[in-house]
């Protein structure tokens, strides 16, 4: 499905929602599913109102209300559409996953987990055909207490395990989580290729990491961009999960990974920004258990990520579409490897201080387009650390490779400062780059073996040039008649 349409599809859902609404309690007194032990959302008798919820009704899951025996959750059927207004799992719920069958889907407007421990909703059974969940806004755990919520959206294995298998999320709102809680992203077909176009899980709004505040300020939520735990052999190496949102804000920790299974999987969350308005996220960036972190910029805005101590723990790549990404060299983690930069567009700003230029580190980069931003400290420049490689240009490449200098510019007019250190020299040549100028002076940039140095000169203004070379020429027409 294209992320296009999905909040258009999403909006529909929630058109007909108005004064009807009706608050129901899950009570689970239905006969058993026949799959672990759940009930049949399709079944009237577990639900407090005698009827099954529609588009209109506040359904509320907690302990007090479940009088059902047996019953730790919810079956939905293969192609059937659950719909409600809203979903609540309070602290106390025993009911604790939905169970969905191919080409099922489940709609809330608002979906909010606060119970203690983890809820989850997981398909069920072999198929591509994944479940897809619908949700406006997710709320998950309450801010300030030391109660934890982990919601699981998909859980543990691939597409092609009978039990707990992925699912497809649409959120078109926010995915708000509090403090101590988590989220765990099971989502999308098995793939070995970065799909951006259609991502396991779409986020229209942005992704907030609610911290602590008074005796809970050193709390933090986490979310894990791929989470596909299982010890079952038949997770795919290298499975790359895409979660693509509008930006993300707040703090806390956003992981590539987490897995449990031996020998690993090796997966890479994907981390997919769109941002529309500018955000900050305080929070750290991590690869996580035995996979990786990648970040890939495609928006009309700025995402900054702010914090500069030790935040920039990842290794799975550095892509850069449009928009502004914004990373503070001063941090602890920052000249070590991210991965390989791709800039296809946008800008990269490697932001700092005068007395702490910093850098970021990659393997190396791959230019097509886009303009790098680096700051001039007072004794050195700011630079682009490529760990295992240099320059390459694309094919795609038209003009130069940009970049945009800023801070104490008058350490380059006394002479040449390195913005690029590499392993292996560049086949790109000195006129290939270009900066923007300063006091009346232009960029000069000298390839070297060890990196890319660059300093502010003098360039005669083309009438200066002009009355230079004409100068030049009367003379040697002089020499000339004399000889």
């Amino acid at each position: 499905m294209k992320p296009t349409i999905i909040p258009t599809l999403i909006a529909a859902a929630f058109l007909a929602v108005s004064t009807h609404a009706e608050t129901s309690y899950w009570t689970g007194e239905g006969e058993p599913s026949g799959r672990g032990s759940t009930k049949n959302w399709q079944l009237p008798e577990n639900y407090s109102t005698g009827s099954v919820p529609n588009e209109y009704t506040d359904l509320i899951m907690n302990a007090a209300s479940l009088t059902g025996e047996n019953t730790e959750g919810v079956f939905i059927s293969t192609g059937a559409a659950a719909v409600v207004k809203s979903l609540t799992i309070e602290p106390d719920s025993r009911a604790h996953y939905f169970r969905m069958y191919p080409g099922s889907t489940f709609t809330a407007e608002t979906l909010n987990v606060f119970r203690k421990g983890t809820f989850r909703f997981a398909g069920d059974y072999y198929g591509t055909d994944l479940p897809t969940l619908n949700f406006g806004t997710v709320n998950v755990g309450l801010d300030n207490t030391s109660d934890q919520s982990i919601l699981y959206l998909g859980q543990t294995r691939s597409e092609y395990n009978t039990g707990w298998c992925p699912v497809n999320a649409n959120i078109s709102g926010d995915l708000n989580v509090y403090v101590l809680s988590q989220v765990k992203f099971n989502t999308g077909l098995t793939k070995s290729v970065v799909d951006t176009q259609n991502p396991g899980t779409y986020i229209g709004g942005v992704i907030n990491l609610v911290g602590g505040t008074g005796e809970f300020v050193s709390k933090n939520p986490n979310i894990y961009l791929s989470a596909r735990e299982s010890s079952s052999t038949s997770v795919v190496d290298g499975t790359i999960s895409v979660v693509s949102c509008n930006g993300i804000k707040g703090n806390g920790i956003v992981y590539g990974s987490v897995v449990t299974s031996q020998p690993a999987t090796n997966p890479v969350g994907v981390l997919h920004l769109r941002n529309s308005e500018d955000q900050t996220f305080a929070g750290w960036l991590r690869d996580g258990t035995e996979g990786k972190l990648m970040i890939i910029m495609e928006g009309r805005a700025t995402q900054k990520f702010s914090n500069s101590y030790s935040t920039l723990n990842f290794s799975g790549g550095v892509e850069v579409r449009s928009g502004t990404l914004v990373f503070d060299g001063r941090d602890t983690y920052a000249a070590q490897s991210h991965g390989k930069l791709t800039m296809l567009g946008g800008e990269l700003s490697i932001y700092s201080s005068a007395t702490n230029p910093g850098g970021m580190g990659f393997s190396s980069m791959d230019y097509a387009g886009g303009t790098i931003s680096l700051v001039i400290g007072n004794d050195s420049a700011g630079k682009i650390i490529l760990t295992d490689g240099t320059i390459n240009a694309l094919d795609t490449m038209e003009g130069y490779v940009e970049f945009n200098l800023t801070g104490n510019l008058a350490l380059l007019e006394e002479g040449y400062q390195k913005i690029v250190d590499w392993t292996e020299k560049t086949s790109l040549t000195n006129s290939d780059f270009r900066a923007n100028s300063y006091n009346s002076k232009e960029a000069v940039f000298d390839v070297r073996d060890d990196g890319l140095y660059v300093s502010y000169a003098a360039v005669p203004e083309p009438a200066a040039m002009a009355a230079v070379l004409g100068a030049m020429a009367l003379a040697f027409a002089a020499l000339k008649r004399r000889n």
